[in-house]
């Protein structure tokens, strides 16, 4: 090995492994594997070996970034119905007058 070839490796990025990787982005190694062999995320074979560099995890974290649209930004969060809004003529219509049930027509 050369000097040049010395410098180099000491100055190559950090590799990462699957388990590693998968803490720093803080997902289930189960899911970044899945992603890795459907080549869904970016990554480094060393022959049977997966790696991740820091610029991989920055990729797929991108990648992943949803924008706010304007018209889920300006839609209010629908109310919850209140008591008063269920329409008490649907609850009384299924009693008779003095309050039993109705029989069913046949």
């Amino acid at each position: 090995m050369t000097f040049t070839d010395i410098t180099a490796i000491e100055h190559a990025p950090r590799l990462l492994t699957i388990d590693q990787a998968a803490e720093r982005l803080g997902v289930p190694r189960t899911w970044l594997r899945d992603k890795v062999s459907a080549r869904a995320v970016p990554h480094t074979r060393l022959g049977k070996h997966v790696r991740f560099t820091a610029a991989h995890l920055a990729s797929i974290v991108a990648a992943g970034e949803q924008e706010v649209t304007v018209a889920e930004a300006a839609s209010p969060v629908p109310a919850a119905p209140s008591a008063t809004s269920v329409r008490p003529s649907r609850i009384v219509s299924a009693m008779a007058p003095s309050g039993r049930r109705r029989r069913k027509a046949a």
